[in-house]
């Protein structure tokens, strides 16, 4: 499995960037509020990319979140049943990003 560039990751101006390559140095995600792609009928405006980069900005925060609450998942499955839905699918998520 190849691991994802290293957080955190951050927008600054139309760039996504992140994790540090040398001091000071971050590495180049992508290129955002760019109209050179999608197709011609559909770019989307400038607040739907804005969006589209907080949520990508948030990835490595998001996988630490369901790799903790993976940690209590056999916990929560065998003492509250009721309450295991959100588990299973954090769980299903987090095998999916990590390529299991």
């Amino acid at each position: 499995m190849t691991t994802h560039t290293p957080g955190p990751w951050r927008v600054q101006g139309k760039y996504l960037e992140g994790g540090e390559y040398a001091p000071g140095m971050r590495l180049l995600i992508g290129v955002i509020n760019s109209h050179r792609f999608g197709s011609a009928d559909r770019v989307p405006k400038k607040d739907e990319q804005d969006a589209n980069a907080r949520l990508i900005a948030a990835a490595p925060r998001m996988l630490d979140a369901l790799r903790e609450i993976d940690a209590w998942y056999d916990l929560i499955k065998q003492n509250y049943p009721e309450m295991v839905r959100p588990f299973t699918r954090a769980r299903a998520l987090l095998r999916e990003i990590e390529g299991r």
